[in-house]
């Protein structure tokens, strides 16, 4: 007997299953739920339905390191991934490493891709004439 026949409208309420195996069966019958409540009101009979949500894939990054764009002051810093090359108030060049991709003990490294999130004041030079 499957879970669409003992539930169809009209059937005697004793020859449809408790709630927990009514839970069963239609959790091996709905692909993709991550949880199926069950809940009796009544003559009738009440589904909650959670569907399992998949992690977004993340594109694949090569190994890299974070370097500085900019001329600047370190201010915020945050490493997701990596080690942490600079330190708050230090003052960076274009081009200076800021987040290595190098992780694990010296000689024992494995290269990942760095990510996090840097933020540093920068500045600009500028000339200008006034008439």
């Amino acid at each position: 007997m499957g879970t669409r026949s003992s539930l169809a409208p009209g059937s005697p309420q004793w020859r449809i299953p408790a709630e927990s195996e009514l839970q069963q069966r239609v959790s091996e019958e709905v692909p993709g739920a991550t949880w199926i409540g069950v809940e009796k009101r009544g003559t009738s009979y009440q589904f909650q339905v959670v569907e399992q949500q998949l992690a977004e894939e993340r594109e694949a990054l090569s190994p890299r390191n974070l370097v500085a764009m900019k001329n600047g002051v370190i201010h915020e810093l945050y490493v997701e991934n990596g080690r942490a090359a600079v330190a708050l108030n230090d003052v960076v060049q274009v081009g200076d490493l800021l987040i290595s991709g190098l992780i694990g003990r010296e000689g024992e490294e494995s290269a990942i891709a760095a990510e996090g999130t840097i933020r540093a004041e920068t500045w600009y030079q500028g000339r200008f004439k006034c008439r």
